[in-house]
């Protein structure tokens, strides 16, 4: 049994006087219209009521579900933006932005995903290690990269470990090591200064009275001897003294602690590293052993071309190309590559999936031969184009011509 699909579209995104416009929908859709027409407010719209976000809004490379970006698609006059959307089985979807609220969003119970062109256009402008993680999680390989985003997450714990450990230590500044021995030293001094300070009140006494004054002798012996009370400091320096180097000792010890941490922090960086270097070599590696990605993506290519996934383990790089009389085509641009990423979505996406195209400024062959190549495609796809498509190029298409006037709302036709 076919997945549900959206049938019915009513929303008044980017509409100029905030009237809603509604759109039918088959599960294979060509949007034909001159730019600025609204085909963008159509497709991002659907995307809205498929997935509740967005890709590529704002010039992001990314889905977009926030409410301060979303909030642009809002009509200007206008206080709420809404997507209402109903599906092929019965079922209905919704997604509404108040101004100044978050985004409301109700899936439809089967919870389709999309998987925009752009999406994937995206990807493979970007890193090789992107575009082996998005074709492993395309693939069902989520144990390798659940694995891969933990340990990348314990690598930013430990990096921030390692950050924090270091601005402290600079905090610190240039530390003075003082020993257990030199604080012990810095303490008999200043005992020694207090307690002379005390038998220097009492030798007045001890002068008058021999009783005293024997006392004295005897508190002096017990005390180390006069060499201790003659080489004592005062005991304003005493003290003094001894609060630096107990500062410096407590600075040192925490000194200690956070290049001991610091150094922990390193170590497990290393460690990591490492892991992560394992896994992704893991990762790459199931990308060599898989060919029925490749192939089922080929069947959604016109006949006579073939897409190639080159898969360098040791390189850790993830190419395609496109395979054509005998030739292998990797610098792909315009509408070959949209028909090539188009294959590959509508091969790696899950079933019933939604995926939007682009509107590439197709040529009249290749937008054909995508239409054909796509036809059976068993995800609901969406074509923009300006280049209105043949009888017999449209054949198991439904194809809408979308118009606007400058201050008119959107105005959708089946051709």
């Amino acid at each position: 049994m076919s997945k549900p699909y959206v049938t019915k579209l009513t929303s008044n995104l980017k509409s100029p006087d905030g009237m809603p416009f509604t759109v039918t929908l088959a599960q294979h859709t060509v949007l034909v219209g001159e730019n600025e027409a609204g085909k963008s407010a159509i497709m991002e719209a659907l995307q809205l009521a498929v997935a509740g976000e967005v890709f590529g809004l704002a010039y992001r490379p990314k889905t977009t579900k926030a409410g301060n970006l979303l909030v642009d698609l809002i009509p200007a006059d206008v206080q709420e933006g809404f997507v209402e959307a109903e599906w092929s089985d019965g079922g209905k979807s919704s997604w509404s932005l108040e101004r100044g609220k978050r985004p409301v969003f109700t899936a439809h119970p089967s919870a389709p995903s999309s998987l925009p062109l752009a999406m994937l256009h995206e990807v493979f402008g970007g890193s090789s290690n992107a575009r082996a993680e998005l074709f492993l999680t395309l693939m069902g390989g989520t144990t390798a990269l659940d694995q891969l985003k933990k340990v990348k997450s314990k690598l930013k714990r430990a990096r921030e470990a390692k950050r924090t450990a270091t601005a402290a230590l600079a905090s610190l500044g240039a530390l003075s090591h003082v020993s257990p021995e030199e604080l012990t030293k810095a303490a008999s001094d200043y005992r020694a200064a207090a307690l002379k300070e005390v038998l220097a009140s009492v030798v007045p006494r001890a002068e008058k009275d021999p009783t005293a004054a024997r006392a004295l002798e005897l508190l002096v012996e017990a005390s180390g001897g006069k060499e201790v009370f003659l080489s004592a400091p005062s005991p304003d320096e005493a003290l003094n003294s001894l609060c630096s180097k107990a500062s410096d000792h407590r600075l040192s010890q925490v000194g200690g602690m956070m290049s001991r941490a610091r150094s922990g922090a390193e170590a497990q960086e290393e460690e990591l590293k490492g892991t992560i270097d394992r896994v992704t070599h893991g990762i790459y590696f199931l990308l060599s052993q898989d060919e029925v990605a490749a192939e089922r993506a080929s069947s959604f290519l016109p006949a006579g071309e073939k897409l190639i996934l080159d898969c360098d383990v040791e390189g850790r790089k993830v190419s395609i190309a496109l395979r054509r009389e005998g030739e292998d085509h990797y610098a792909l641009s315009g509408s070959t590559e949209a028909r090539v990423l188009a294959a590959l979505a509508c091969a790696l996406a899950p079933q019933g999936s939604l995926i939007p195209l682009d509107d590439r400024m197709w040529s009249k062959k290749s937008q054909g031969k995508t239409l054909k190549a796509l036809k059976e495609a068993p995800h609901q796809v969406v074509l923009p184009t300006t280049l209105p498509p043949t009888a017999a190029q449209a054949k198991g298409w439904a194809v809408l011509t979308v118009e606007r006037s400058a201050g008119e709302p959107l105005q959708v036709t089946a051709k």
